[in-house]
């Protein structure tokens, strides 16, 4: 997914490997600077949409 070492060790990861959904640390996560300012600590990785950040639906 392009995350440094430090990030992908500590992320965990379900899926297979062209649609992952994964879950890095928010201490891991503002380490790397093109995370660093998402809100969740959840991601969906596919390789045609690269990463984006997975958030909570608020109620309507």
């Amino acid at each position: 997914m392009g995350w440094p070492a430090k990030g992908s060790a500590a992320a965990s990861c379900a899926g297979k490997d062209d649609d992952l959904f994964c879950q890095v640390p928010k201490r891991i996560r503002v380490s790397i600077p093109w995370l660093k300012n998402n809100a969740s600590d959840f991601f969906y990785y596919s390789e045609i949409s690269g990463v984006m950040e997975i958030k909570r639906l608020k109620p309507l």
